[in-house]
């Protein structure tokens, strides 16, 4: 039987109204009514939800009455609608569904189209802004059809929310396009070089800490794919977690993963305690690791005269271990119109082993050399983060932020090489070092008739003093300073949508015992994107950044490898750029999301590794310098669907990859398939999810890394108080095998790792308790850190 939506929102009609750009003629209004009343009749029986929100002009801030307010499948199917009121208040009660857009217009003003996701609880999206549209004709002003969506709203359903225990799982469950989801590891990702940023509540967030998330806390998830010089000139995509915020009360949740199989896992505990606009919270996670494998090297040293010596080291047992610890206590203030926060964060990685066992044979000697390596690395990183955010008038806006850092590592380097328990040869190097680092930034925006501008300021001041001792003796101390300003506008014309930003960078460089280093760099930014309808989309977008050199490549310590080799830095390094062009096509229904997009990364004179050799040391040096260039050409198919009423999804990409590194005197040819992909399947109250990696590997200069390849397979329990389960990596022993190369005609090796591990089987458990009222509080928009060392490794 028909069902129309409710109008609540239309009580009385104005006896005398005087036409403006954002009324009509009280008979104009009636027939807008009439047919908004005749339209709903049309909708169906179903669950439904309440929808609310306040329409209002972006320019003069002023509500905007008998704005039409339409709910649309994505096939463009009338649903149901309704108009403001006088205050420009609407709200309407609509069948739930998995997906629609929600359409706002007025006579006068620029159409604005939502898409909502997973709607199935009352929502209200507060202030909506509409943009005057300037075309006029005899007096009466005539709006543009906009169909530019700035960003996609998932609104997690209530059979989402109830299968999931925490905030990873609800990101699992969406399908966000490119996100990789790995629960093993409690980790999110993103596929291809760029970066991914995480908020909660627009505040920059750790997986560990969207792992926390209390899945009935979520209100939606807002996500960017195509984000501005705003976030940052690497980041490819932003997940911000829309949350409500507890008044009284508190909450504590737990995550634990253990294997049963080796040394591996990690727990998190988090919780928080509120009263009134104020909350306290806190964080921690442990995570460790275990591995042991066997590998196999061949090292071919060619030397200048045409002598060459093959050297074989086979590794019977290597021993990484690893334990991370990450700790933050919080305090968040949320006013009407302004915001603080201040976090204390301290971070710790120990690596108490990175061992291996080898035996040496080289076409020097017809006898085995036995090779022992012993070597451990800590890493502390204490932080204080203060953060201030207010509200002006006229749609203005600024925050402020200052992160203060100090960081003290420390590395123990042993290697030994004995024949019949003598000893041959030793390495010994110990380094301590410490940086002191202040970040600051400053953020404003305005939001004007039609469009968006940004802008911002932030420097780094950083210092940085490292010893080694052992074999080599040297101290560095380096100064570095960065500022760096951009602006940035974002507005809409008709069916197109714009972003161009310019940022413009100085960073400064001083060594002891070498000359100064100042580079200014300019980083444009311009994006388009065309919306062909409510389904398909074209967007184009261009990007030039320049890339500063690591501190530890700058500094000049030599350090021994062996005794064939050593590695050094180069203190004449500059600042090189990259040009990135993406072209992507994408197709949007409610079952099925694709995507086909083409990218090309050029990087001019990048830092590049080099080999030469050394006459008087008569020795193998690897160093870096800036080479000619270095091109990654990427085309990747996105895709993501759900069946069998979204009990079973999947959600993955494919993509080819080809690479060419130019250096000064080499030049080297990569191609690559890849794939990432993502199934989760529901019965009841079980789930089981399957996710298959297989990246590229990672390819730079002459040298060809391990890549991250594993299967994973997760299936749980939901229980009244969390979920339990079990998982597995590389159950049936697929992936165990790893490559590495280096192409250097000098000095060229070839790695096969084996790992021992595999398959692994865990346990997982999960537990969450909540207690209050709750409130939505006003985001975070700048966050920062610093995560360098300075430290120059093998």
């Amino acid at each position: 039987m028909p069902k129309p939506c409710t109008i609540t929102t239309i009580t009385k009609l104005p006896s005398t109204i005087t036409p403006t750009p954002t009324t009509k003629p009280m008979k104009f209004k009636k027939y807008i009514l009439l047919v908004s009343c005749l339209l709903s009749v049309l909708s169906l029986f179903g669950e439904n939800f309440d929808i609310k929100g306040i329409v209002k002009d972006s320019k003069t801030n002023q509500f905007i009455p008998y704005a039409n307010i339409i709910v649309l499948n994505r096939d463009s199917t009338f649903v149901c609608g309704t108009i403001t009121n006088e205050k420009g208040l609407f709200h309407l009660n609509r069948p739930a569904s998995a997906e629609f857009l929600l359409s706002i217009s007025s006579v006068g003003y620029a159409k604005q189209l939502i898409n909502l996701k997973g709607m199935t609880k009352k929502i209200d999206l507060g202030v909506l802004a509409l943009n005057p549209n300037t075309e006029k004709l005899d007096e009466v002003t005539v709006h543009a059809d906009n169909r530019r969506i700035d960003k996609q709203l998932y609104f997690p359903t209530k059979e989402i929310k109830a299968k999931s225990t925490n905030g990873l799982q609800i990101t699992q469950r969406l399908m966000l396009p490119e996100i990789i989801v790995s629960e093993k590891s409690g980790t999110i990702s993103l596929g291809g070089s760029k970066e991914l940023k995480l908020l909660i509540n627009g505040i920059e967030a750790t997986s560990q800490e969207v792992l926390a998330l209390n899945p009935k806390e979520i209100l939606r998830v807002d996500y960017y794919d195509n984000p501005g010089l705003r976030y940052g000139d690497n980041i490819g995509a932003i997940i911000d977690y829309k949350t409500k915020r507890i008044t009284s009360g508190g909450y504590m949740l737990a995550n634990l993963t253990e294997s049963l199989t080796h040394e591996s896992g990690y727990g998190q505990a988090s919780g928080g305690f509120n009263f009134k606009k104020s909350q306290l919270k806190f964080n921690y996670l442990v995570n460790h690791h275990a591995i042991h494998s066997l590998a196999l090297k061949n090292q071919n040293y060619n030397y200048p005269d045409g002598n060459n010596i093959l050297r074989i080291e086979k590794t019977n047992d290597y021993h990484w271990r690893e334990i991370y610890q990450n700790a933050n206590i919080s305090y968040n203030y949320s006013g009407k119109k302004d915001m603080f926060n201040i976090k204390m964060n301290l971070f710790e990685l120990n690596h108490p082993h990175i061992d291996s066992d080898n035996e040496i044979t080289t076409t020097e000697a017809n006898e085995i050399i036995q090779n022992n390596i012993r070597e451990n690395t800590q890493t502390l990183r204490p932080s204080l983060d203060l953060y201030y955010f207010k509200q002006l008038r006229n749609k203005q806006s600024f925050a402020i932020n200052l992160v203060g850092t100090y960081g003290k590592n420390k590395i123990d380097y042993n290697y030994f090489e004995f024949l019949k328990e003598n000893e041959l040869y030793r390495i010994i190097s110990n380094v301590d070092g410490q940086r002191q680092s202040l970040i600051g930034e400053v953020f404003y925006e305005k939001q004007l008739s039609l469009g968006t501008i940004t802008a911002g300021v932030k420097h780094t001041q950083g210092n940085t003093t490292n010893e080694y001792r052992g074999s080599t003796s040297y101290t560095t101390r380096m100064d570095d300073a960065s500022t760096y300003g951009f602006i940035q506008y974002k507005g809409s014309w008709g069916k197109l949508g714009y972003m161009g930003a310019f940022g413009l960078a100085r960073d400064y460089f001083s060594q002891q015992g070498q000359d100064d280093y100042i580079k200014w760099s300019l980083t444009p930014k311009i994006s388009l994107n065309y919306k062909f309808d409510k389904t398909y989309s074209l967007r184009c977008s261009s990007q030039l950044s320049s890339i500063d050199p690591e501190l530890s490549y700058l500094s000049d310590v030599e350090l021994p490898v062996n005794k064939y080799q050593s590695i050094i830095g180069n203190p004449e390094l500059k600042t090189y750029l990259s040009y990135q062009n993406e072209l992507k096509f994408s197709i949007n229904k409610s079952s099925v999301r694709t995507s086909l997009s083409l990218t090309s990364y050029l990087y001019k004179n990048p830092i590049m590794e080099e080999t030469y050799f050394d006459e008087a040391k008569q020795l193998f040096i690897r160093s870096y310098n800036n080479q000619k260039s270095f091109h990654n050409l990427k085309a990747q198919w996105n895709v993501g669907a759900s069946f069998i009423d979204e009990h079973l999804s999947i959600n993955g990409y494919v993509g080819y990859n080809h690479e060419a590194s130019k250096g000064n005197d080499y030049a080297h040819y990569r191609n690559s398939l890849y794939y990432v992909i993502q199934m989760i399947a529901d019965y009841e109250k079980f789930t089981f999810t399957f996710t298959s990696v297989q990246l590229p590997h990672p390819f730079w200069g002459e040298t060809v890394s391990v890549r991250n390849s594993y299967n994973e397979y997760n299936l749980t329990y939901k229980v009244p108080w969390g979920q339990v389960g079990v998982s597995s990596t590389n159950l049936f022993g697929e992936k165990s095998e790893s490559h590495s190369y280096d192409y250097n005609s000098m000095v060229a090796d070839k790695t096969i790792i084996y790992n021992k591990q595999y398959p692994s089987f865990e346990l997982y458990l999960s537990f969450n308790l909540d207690w209050g009222k709750q409130y939505k509080s006003r985001g975070k928009n700048l966050d920062n850190s610093d995560s360098s060392d300075g430290v120059l490794q093998k």
